[in-house]
């Protein structure tokens, strides 16, 4: 059978909208090995090398013959059912095996056996293509910048209110000693040498010895200025964006013992997918990671994802320490402030009011949203958590949603409709 593959050669920048046009029509495909990476993947290696998928529908162009026409007069050899001379009936059209090999049916339907991967990058498009900070403020929005100056050297000419000082005496003293100028030190020790030289009894010799030494020095020091135009250096400054506004989520995950390795696994991943999202989607985004027991701490990445320690629960303990950290390091004028809870929904007794009255009366009145997510195993049954009750009694619901995830398989769908789009 012969094959025709068009080798046309693309022009330049094409191949890039083809691959798009491709991925876009390979997009349930792509969403479901996306969905299934994150279920599979260890933390902090989802998407790291790509995501392999095999699509659907997928061949290359080719010319045969319609089914059922055509006359052959050939039998293959080794067949236990025609000879030479038999009459043999035409296939009804429709009928066959499949579109690809290994994957066809009696009902004529079957997948191509085609695979293709996706890089790194394409997977965070596709993953967070739909998501966004939701309420951000429209400076934030327009990514609104200032120019500033910024330290960037020096520079051999420039204002004279930008000499560096300190850098030109140092190459001018660089210079002095490389070429060997005389010291006023040096200078005065010729002169007195001169002088004694003239009033003694030395004989003429001594005195124009002394002269001639104290003759060269002086035109080696009127030679070799103090400081030369060479030596001058200036402050270099160079103008580069700062953002005007920026933004601020905190990250507060229950570590307590009773969450224990199949819900902290959820809510790792949760955290990381958001972590991911937050650092491909925005420039001016801070994070800042909070793990509680029955005490709350501000930690790095490397521990919030990693640390092992463990303890009693008392969730007001985050939120508190929530509010400690906002007001002393981001101001209300300059960040927008965004929080990210994850929890089994356990805490000590009565301190799920106490959460819901940090929440309601100093945590919603400054943020732009807060979200919750309830950590539970496929075959928890007791009920709903004094912590979710609580929460259900929110006044303010736009700024505060809440959700429960199961399983890992659901916390993309979860962290989508967290962050989904809004009008």
């Amino acid at each position: 059978m012969s094959i025709i593959i068009d080798r046309t050669g693309n022009t330049s920048g094409k191949s890039l909208p083809n691959r798009q046009r491709f991925m876009d029509k390979q997009s349930d495909a792509i969403k479901k090995a996306v969905k299934d990476s994150i279920a599979r993947g260890k933390i902090g290696e989802i998407g790291k090398d790509g995501v392999q998928i095999r699509g659907k529908g997928l061949f290359e162009p080719h010319i045969h013959h319609k089914p059922g026409t055509g006359d052959n007069t050939k039998v293959v050899p080794g067949n236990k059912t025609y000879i030479k001379g038999d009459t043999v009936d035409r296939p009804r059209g429709g009928e066959g095996s499949g579109q690809g090999p290994g994957h066809g049916g009696t009902d004529g339907e079957g997948d191509d056996d085609f695979e293709f991967t996706i890089s790194k990058s394409e997977f965070y498009d596709l993953l967070f293509s739909e998501l966004e900070l939701p309420d951000m403020t429209k400076e934030m929005l327009q990514e609104a910048v200032v120019f500033r100056n910024h330290r960037a050297g020096f520079s051999i000419q420039g204002n004279p209110s930008a000499l560096n000082i300190k850098r030109t005496m140092r190459n001018a003293m660089g210079r002095r000693i490389a070429l060997n100028r005389p010291s006023k030190e040096e200078l005065l020790d010729a002169a007195n040498a001169l002088a004694l030289a003239k009033v003694g009894k030395e004989g003429t010799d001594v005195i124009e010895q002394a002269q001639t030494h104290y003759d060269i020095l002086q035109r080696r020091s009127r030679g070799i200025p103090y400081v030369d135009p060479i030596d001058l250096r200036y402050n270099r400054f160079e103008k580069k964006p700062d953002p005007n506004t920026s933004a601020v989520v905190f990250f507060l995950m229950d570590v307590s013992a009773s969450m224990d390795e199949q819900r902290k696994d959820i809510a790792k991943r949760f955290f990381l997918l958001l972590h991911i999202f937050l650092e491909k989607q925005y420039d001016t985004v801070k994070m800042v990671f909070i793990r509680h027991t029955q005490d709350a701490k501000q930690v790095d990445q490397e521990e919030f994802f990693h640390s092992r320690e463990t303890g009693g629960t008392v969730v007001s303990t985050a939120l508190q320490k929530m509010i400690e950290v906002q007001k002393a390091e981001y101001p209300l004028d300059l960040y927008n402030i965004y929080v990210a809870q994850a929890s089994d929904g356990d805490t000590a007794y009565g301190d799920d009011t106490e959460c819901l009255r940090l929440l309601s009366e100093e945590i919603l009145p400054i943020v732009q949203y807060y979200c919750y997510l309830e950590t539970k195993p496929s075959s928890w049954d007791g009920g709903e958590t004094g912590l979710w009750e609580c929460y259900d009694k929110v006044p303010e619901q736009r700024k505060f949603q809440k959700r429960k995830a199961n399983d890992v398989k659901e916390i993309y769908a979860v962290l989508a409709d967290l962050f989904k789009k809004r009008d």
